[in-house]
């Protein structure tokens, strides 16, 4: 699974569907935070080694770190919710990677891109915020392989209102 969240944002909640790991038996029911063996931990970018994430009962209202639970194992079965903590997502790095296991399950495994701009910004995303050169590096990074000539044209472009070199 692969997700887009801001850099430095706080109180993210992800949810992800659990399978048994034998997939014909499908989606994995009745995990609570203090069930048997289920673990949660995540790796940064030049982390060493992973951060376990300690699992806590689903509090609603307010963002626990770590709060955890099953969305409707009727509606919904094996579709479940995790409050992440904040240094997931903190300055610092451009990826962080976590993985959820238990036993009887597949391990799920979420990527995730920490971004410099908000990927729900649907008028600018987010790029009114940055520099003009941030503004390109966004840009050259996004479309770098689809359209480089129209990048570099873009690069060279005086920002408007200044006097041209």
């Amino acid at each position: 699974m692969e997700l887009t969240l801001q850099r430095a944002t706080r109180n993210q909640t992800i949810r992800f569907l659990l399978m048994h790991d034998d997939g014909r038996l499908g989606p994995k029911t009745g995990l609570t935070a203090h069930s048997e063996g289920l673990t949660v931990a995540y790796l940064r970018d030049g982390q060493a080694s992973p951060t376990p994430v300690v699992l806590a009962p689903w509090m609603s209202g307010s963002h626990v770190t770590g709060s955890f639970r099953e969305l409707d194992a009727h509606l919904m079965p094996g579709l479940y919710e995790l409050a992440l903590p904040d240094e997931i997502c903190a300055e610092g790095a451009k990826r962080a990677t976590l993985m959820i296991q238990a036993p009887g399950v597949s391990p799920q495994v979420i990527h995730m891109d920490l971004v410099a701009y908000d990927p729900y910004d649907r008028d600018r995303l987010g790029l009114d915020c940055l520099s003009r050169e941030a503004r390109h590096q966004v840009i050259s990074t996004a479309f770098r392989e689809v359209v480089p000539e129209i990048i570099e044209e873009f690069r060279r472009k005086p920002e408007p209102g200044a006097s041209a070199p």
